[in-house]
């Protein structure tokens, strides 16, 4: 990364980035790693100096809540539910990647990129027009890839400001995921007439679960 590169320019300026330079400073580092890992395109690097600034801007905003723990929470469990819609669709257990981990989570099985087409056709309609699959399931990928980024970033403002147990098995958030994921699996099974592999009662305890999770209030105790 050269001197003169966008991605290496400096944090935001003005008194609220300089307030909270320690915690944009976490957000920035976490960047640039997962842009890294997601962007390929030879022809994406203005995209990637985009979503570097907007994600520091939106981090700068929060911070500059009267309550940013609360912004920041609902900032990342937003961007998780929007991510995992999209990404448990190319979510494959054959593949030995970070998606395949995913596949070991209750109710994601890794079987709907074997539906993309479908998913297209009934879902995202809209995306089809004037193109074909594959170009509308690679503009899908596209924001799926951007939304990791965004959870990437709200993830690392969340853990500077203290909100995330150092045990993942204790954080709230590891859990939250595992629901996001797991229920945007049942949502699009349902749509596609596909057998559920969670029973009803176990998405609306997920979905109640990540409601409270979005509040910090205990989920309630149920069977």
């Amino acid at each position: 990364m050269s001197a003169v590169d966008p991605l290496a320019a400096s944090l935001p300026t003005g008194a609220a980035s300089a307030k909270h330079h320690t915690e944009l400073s976490a957000v920035r580092f976490s960047l640039l790693a997962v842009i890294a890992r997601v962007t390929t395109a030879s022809n994406s690097h203005l995209d990637s100096v985009a979503t570097l600034s907007r994600n520091l801007e939106r981090a700068v905003a929060v911070l500059s809540n009267p309550n940013p723990v609360e912004m920041t929470r609902r900032w990342l469990t937003e961007s998780a539910r929007a991510w995992a819609t999209l990404d448990v669709l190319f979510a494959d257990a054959k593949i030995k990647d970070e998606r395949a981990g995913r596949c070991t989570w209750r109710g994601v099985t890794g079987q709907l990129q074997g539906e993309i087409k479908r998913v297209l056709e009934i879902e995202y309609a809209h995306m089809m027009s004037g193109t074909g699959a594959k170009q509308a399931a690679e503009r899908l990928r596209h924001d799926c890839d951007e939304l990791s980024i965004d959870v990437a970033a709200a993830d690392a403002l969340r853990r500077a400001l203290g909100d995330a147990d150092m045990d993942e098995k204790k954080d709230w958030f590891s859990t939250y995921l595992q629901q996001c994921f797991a229920l945007a699996e049942y949502m699009h099974r349902n749509v596609l007439g596909l057998n559920q592999i969670l029973s009803d009662h176990e998405a609306m305890r997920y979905a109640t679960a990540m409601s409270c999770a979005v509040r910090n209030a205990p989920a309630p105790q149920t069977a």
